[in-house]
């Protein structure tokens, strides 16, 4: 079994699941339809206009996310939300100031 936020996964085995098997369940079971959430975030202060994005009351966590980095013109169809992540990821490890 596997809590992931609310919902409680029965039905995977948690040795031989890949994350993204996890990661497709938890999508069937918690994505809410209808208008994704757009965020514009700065890639000098990343961290920083990530949470004051995600702190925003029409933010909702169960939908999709569309980013965009401030000043480029690129449509999300998932490389600069690929992107973001990577960076995220890399600016929390790294120790970046917010």
């Amino acid at each position: 079994m596997v809590l992931i936020g609310t919902v409680l996964f029965r039905d995977i085995d948690t040795h031989s699941a890949g994350i993204q098997e996890l990661l497709k369940e938890h999508k069937l079971a918690c994505m809410k339809p209808g208008d994704p959430n757009e965020i514009i975030v700065r890639r000098t202060k990343l961290l920083e206009s990530t949470f004051r994005a995600v702190k925003s009351k029409t933010f909702d966590c169960c939908k999709q996310l569309i980013v965009q980095f401030s000043g480029e013109d690129a449509i999300d169809s998932g490389g600069p939300r690929r992107e973001f992540f990577r960076y995220s990821i890399n600016a929390d490890y790294r120790g970046i100031t917010i």
